[in-house]
């Protein structure tokens, strides 16, 4: 940020940091690297916490009140609304059964992009 002191200016603007510009100026830096790179960092920017927290305790496929307990989380109705779905929506995770969203052996797994996630939020 240009204005840390001020971080919801109309002004503000942003630039990469010195890891930033060493990777964005890499030998043998392509579109793909690039394009990765872009994915990962704007699917990071949009997961709020809720998210991260599912992503991080996700392990293979999960049932709701496996994924809930793992949380302490007891209020079913916030459960799904501040987590699952936003990490449904973002494409983070999956159900097992998409076309029957209340089948009784539902689980949840990570996506491709979940994966990715899980692995850069570990390396941080």
């Amino acid at each position: 940020m240009t204005m840390p002191d001020k971080p919801r200016s109309k002004n503000q603007k942003y630039r990469l940091t010195e890891l930033g510009k060493a990777l964005n100026n890499r030998p043998g830096n392509d579109k793909a690297f690039t394009d990765i790179t872009k994915d990962t960092m704007e699917v990071t920017m949009e997961a709020t916490m809720e998210v991260r927290k599912i992503v991080l305790v996700l392990n293979g496929e999960m049932k709701r009140a496996e994924l809930q307990k793992l949380l302490q989380l007891k209020n079913d109705e916030n459960f799904r609304l501040q987590y699952i779905m936003p990490a449904l929506e973002s494409g983070l995770i999956e159900m097992k059964y998409p076309e029957s969203p209340n089948h009784p052996e539902q689980k949840y797994r990570l996506t491709e992009s979940g994966k990715q996630l899980k692995k850069h939020f570990y390396k941080s």
